[in-house]
């Protein structure tokens, strides 16, 4: 699935974070029920999506 969804995100334009959610599903204290994430998975998502999307906010001119 990672070589789909990177030529997915390569041809659409989009960010793509490999394993974005890696290691939340297998942590019952990281998920809210038996798939999402409860409050403290979702910071561990957002840690990871920090740099990225930073990266691409000043590629694309935004200075915030």
């Amino acid at each position: 699935w990672a070589g789909m969804y990177a030529r997915a995100a390569k041809r659409e334009g989009c960010l793509l974070v490999p394993d974005l959610l890696g290691g939340i599903a297998g942590k019952p204290e990281l998920k809210s029920d038996s798939i999402h994430p409860n409050a403290a998975g979702y910071a561990v998502l957002a840690g990871r999506l920090e740099k990225p999307l930073r990266d691409l906010m000043r590629r694309a001119g935004w200075a915030g």
